[in-house]
């Protein structure tokens, strides 16, 4: 345990750490251990993930690697090569050139074996500011992380299953991109805030790419989005055997012909995520300008997804009063659902709104767009808000609401418990009646009792409006920040 007091240049609380985890790690016989995750959003401890850390002389057979580090530390890099049996690998807070080149040289030597790929560029402006790429016509993502090969298309990862890449960018040649992370082969794709991602997918539509990919989780930048309004893009052409489908995206983009986009997958769809953001202009606000969650159902967009396609979970935006007038002539003919999410961004007691304007506070149950009024309505708000909800519940699994619903969520459940005052969970109890209540609230250690929670905790967790690291919410990388 000595060397532990030497590995980390004098940071005392490091040194502390590294020993209480090393004291952990030595429990276990040698290369017993099959994951480990490091997700504090820091430096970790050379000691244990360091060149001649822990884990590389005692345990370096993991199948398993979580990853949250601050860029820029002193500590160096993971030395992922070092790890030849990791089957699956979630990297987020890579940035600089030692980060994208180890990755990049432990794709070069196991490649073969992984099947899990998550990469998090967290913002990448810093990334380009890094490498100072903002002039650069060429394509950097698959430079900086990709390994060389003979033969510039072909397949550098032939048995990856999961990816998952965010705030990164797709500049550059889409077809080296398309067949170095396999996307043919992946069942399960990401692209979270990701430049020119709105562009890829019309490249692959128009060139008839097709990926059998089985749950898609997609973010589309808004600024994209605005530059296709003028032309249809039909984003979900790739897409052949969908079955969860996961979007957030501006609402002024998810018109009739996009509802019908989603329809065209309705005999596979099941789960399915539809969370519409859109800009709130001056006079309607009480700041100059703000990102809101969709407060209602337009057209009856919803509705029509819910009576034509069969889910069985889904996760929507919008007020609850106003979605039950919208749903009340459709929803007892929708006997597929048996979950509903009422998705509302959660926000941080103290969280900035716009890059002008760091200050402004703000902080509700479930709807900005409501607690925006918040001035009007007094101090009661937030009981109001949940009488709503309430009376949504009420209705949903009663006589007149969804006959096979099972589980009603609301609130935002992105980064664990960040927003956990936001989330609330009702399942149904008992018999449909007109006199009796015929729900009751999930407390939370029961949650891991509900298979149906728990088995769409991925869908209620998906598709996050607030970033990883606050420091970070900045409306031209996480668009919708609130």
């Amino acid at each position: 345990m000595e060397g532990l007091l030497d590995s980390e240049a004098g940071d005392y609380g490091l040194v502390k750490l590294a020993i209480k985890i090393a004291r952990l790690l030595s429990a276990l016989p040698d290369n017993q251990l099959a994951s480990f995750s490091w997700e504090m959003g820091t430096c970790f401890p050379n000691a244990i993930l360091g060149e001649q850390g822990y884990l590389v002389t005692h345990q370096n057979c993991i199948r398993k690697l979580c990853l949250v580090t601050e860029s820029g530390c002193i500590s160096g890099v993971p030395p992922l090569k070092k790890f030849p049996n990791l089957q699956e690998l979630s990297w987020k807070g890579l940035v600089s050139d030692d980060d994208c080149a180890a990755l990049r040289e432990f794709l070069e030597l196991h490649h073969e074996r992984l099947v899990s790929l998550e990469v998090d560029f967290v913002t990448w402006a810093e990334v380009e500011h890094y490498f100072d790429l903002h002039d650069d016509n060429s394509t950097p993502l698959a430079d900086l992380i990709l390994p060389k090969r003979k033969d510039d298309y072909g397949n550098s990862l032939p048995n990856l299953q999961n990816f998952s890449l965010s705030a990164a960018s797709f500049k550059g040649s889409w077809d080296r991109l398309i067949d170095g992370f396999n996307l043919h082969g992946v069942t399960e794709l990401r692209f979270l805030n990701c430049k020119f991602a709105v562009e890829l997918l019309d490249y692959m539509a128009r060139t008839k790419v097709s990926l059998h990919v089985t749950k898609v989780e997609l973010v589309l930048p808004r600024q994209e989005i605005d530059e296709f309004k003028s032309k249809y893009v039909d984003f979900l052409a790739p897409f052949d055997a969908l079955e969860d489908l996961f979007l957030m995206f501006d609402s002024n983009y998810a018109d009739k012909t996009y509802i019908n986009t989603i329809l065209h997958h309705r005999d596979t769809l099941r789960r399915l995520v539809f969370h519409r953001r859109y800009y709130l202009l001056a006079e309607e606000a009480p700041y100059w300008e703000e990102f809101c969650d969709s407060s209602g159902d337009g057209d009856g967009e919803l509705a029509e997804l819910l009576l034509k396609s069969e889910l069985q979970s889904a996760g929507i935006c919008g007020l609850p009063s106003e979605l039950q007038n919208s749903f009340q002539g459709i929803a007892s003919s929708v006997d597929s659902l048996k979950l509903l999410h009422l998705r509302f961004t959660g926000k941080a007691e103290r969280k900035p709104k716009f890059l002008s304007d760091p200050g402004i506070y703000g902080a509700s149950l479930f709807s900005e767009f409501k607690a925006r009024r918040e001035h009007i309505q007094g101090e009661n708000w937030r009981e109001d808000e949940e009488k709503e909800v309430e009376t949504f519940a009420d209705w949903a699994f009663g006589p007149d609401g969804f006959p096979r619903l099972e589980v009603l969520a609301s609130g935002d459940f992105s980064h664990g418990n960040r927003f956990a005052a936001t989330q609330m969970l009702w399942c149904r109890q008992g018999h449909v009646s007109e006199s009796k209540k015929t729900w009751r609230t999930v407390e939370r250690s029961d949650v891991a009792e509900n298979e149906l929670i728990d088995a769409n905790m991925d869908m209620m967790s998906a598709c996050a409006v607030s970033p990883l690291f606050y420091k970070y919410g900045r409306e031209e990388d996480f668009p919708g920040i609130s």
